[in-house]
């Protein structure tokens, strides 16, 4: 939540996330990154996003992350891309795992949009990618 008189640049950030989900991400919502559950005003002075969270981020489980959650945050990301897309903030504690039972797969979501952009720069979403098969 981000008070609409504080802080300019949280709320541009706020309002950048919540637009990258409604547009080019809504159809990958719960499958790439958290359902965006709800959005507004509060008060006519707050702005918040509810999404969908899991209980971890690979900075969390830094060392105890499978190949198989690794292989789903790329493609994650590439999807992201596909959408035109750049994250714009790649770093483990970005990239949400919730784990289910042994022996079932994983869900790997990608979080924090407020530094994403628009772009068919493709030279841009490479080096992102990069960043992220670190």
């Amino acid at each position: 939540m981000v008070a609409l008189y504080k802080d300019e640049k949280k709320l541009k950030e706020l309002l950048n996330e919540i637009k990258i989900y409604i547009r080019p991400l809504k159809e990958i919502q719960g499958i790439y990154i958290p359902r965006l559950l709800k959005f507004g005003v509060l008060y006519e002075a707050f702005i918040f996003i509810l999404i969908s969270l899991a209980k971890k981020t690979f900075a969390n489980i830094k060392d105890n992350i499978t190949k198989e959650e690794k292989q789903l945050a790329i493609k994650g990301l590439q999807k992201l891309h596909s959408k035109r897309v750049k994250h714009g903030d790649i770093r483990l504690e970005n990239i949400m795992v919730k784990r289910k039972n042994k022996g079932s797969t994983s869900y790997v979501w990608w979080i924090d949009f407020g530094w994403s952009k628009m772009t068919d720069n493709v030279k841009d979403l490479n080096k992102e990618l990069k960043e992220c098969l670190k």
